[in-house]
């Protein structure tokens, strides 16, 4: 027998009963299984159960996805036990989005006098960006996989890590509190019109986002690469266009290499690498044209002024000069106090 079923403001499971047109109530536990799937443990003794023609765990099978109020949705699928297009709407909080997994905090009432039970959800799958910037987490690795998107806007943190805050409704105290994820990760520089952003080392995890520089002239002073991103559909209230900020030092390493460090929480410094691709001299400036590792030109322009470069360090300035007009690499053991 198909029975339709659905979740209620406790987070219990009921179904109805097409027949005697009755909505029963199960009680028990959500659960998130190795594969996805979503599992309910009823606790219930035996007789009730065999009564009922109950099992002690029943599996559902369906897609993934976030609503508008970040509640957890599985819209089910056609199988002889479940009906497809019903659909349970888990109500709780995002609590991690570490690597490649989405964990899920759920709240469970089994009566109104009992102690709550809470439930973590882990999905595995993928973090990356839709086609709007928004961040989106893909469920299971398929060529459709099930998208849990976060529809509002990303921001970065003073520890240059993406956060992404929403506001949650509590229905029995009617209010408002808000929840902030934040993703581990460090940023890379690999387009001229894109920026990454590389969750956990080991992770297939990557937010790939378009943008547009703000500036092409960078001044190692000031250790700042601005973006202009957008993030939402563009007709939408919920579009945002906003500035993104790097904050870094530039340096040459030991082999020539022209690096950005950014610092991170707890003091953890990453670095982007560039190449040199032009050398280019003014009476008071010299300015380095940017590309990446892969001999793509990046847009940006590195200028270091005369003036800049006299006050920190005379000698440093002759030699690099020097260096660049000859088409050489930058020596090892120059060193530039930024």
């Amino acid at each position: 027998m198909t029975y339709r079923y659905g979740v209620d403001k406790d987070n219990q499971l009921y179904r109805i009963d097409f027949k005697k047109k009755k909505r029963q109530r199960l009680k028990g536990v959500f659960k998130s299984e190795k594969d996805n799937r979503l599992s309910y443990w009823l606790n219930a003794p035996s007789a009730w159960r065999r009564k009922y023609n109950l099992p002690r765990k029943i599996t559902f099978e369906g897609k993934w996805r976030l609503d508008q109020a970040h509640n957890l949705q599985l819209t089910l699928a056609e199988t002889k036990n479940q009906r497809a297009g019903d659909r349970l709407s888990l109500k709780g909080d995002i609590i991690s989005a570490s690597g490649d997994s989405f964990v899920f905090e759920i709240v469970s009432r089994q009566d109104d006098r009992a102690t709550s039970t809470i439930s973590l959800l882990t999905l595995s799958g993928k973090w990356k960006q839709d086609a709007y910037n928004r961040l989106t987490f893909e469920v299971k690795e398929a060529k459709d996989p099930d998208v849990l998107t976060l529809v509002g806007e990303w921001e970065v943190n003073t520890y240059q890590q993406i956060t992404y805050t929403y506001t949650r409704t509590e229905l029995k105290r009617k209010t408002k509190y808000l929840r902030t994820i934040v993703f581990e990760g460090y940023w890379d520089i690999t387009e001229s019109r894109r920026v990454r952003y590389i969750l956990n080392r080991g992770s297939k995890s990557v937010f790939d986002f378009r943008v547009q520089l703000e500036s092409p002239s960078l001044y190692p002073k000031k250790g700042l690469i601005k973006y202009r991103v957008g993030i939402g559909l563009r007709k939408s209230t919920r579009y945002v266009n906003r500035i993104l900020c790097l904050y870094g030092t530039w340096k040459f390493d030991r082999f020539g290499t022209l690096r950005f460090d950014m610092e991170y929480r707890e003091g953890r410094v990453r670095g982007t690498s560039f190449e040199i691709e032009k050398r280019l001299s003014a009476q008071n400036s010299l300015a380095l044209v940017l590309k990446n590792q892969e001999e793509k030109p990046l847009g940006m322009t590195l200028v270091f002024t005369r003036k800049f470069l006299a006050s920190n360090d005379g000698e440093a300035f002759v030699r690099l000069k020097q260096v660049l007009e000859d088409s050489r690499a930058v020596e090892a053991g120059i060193k530039l106090r930024f």
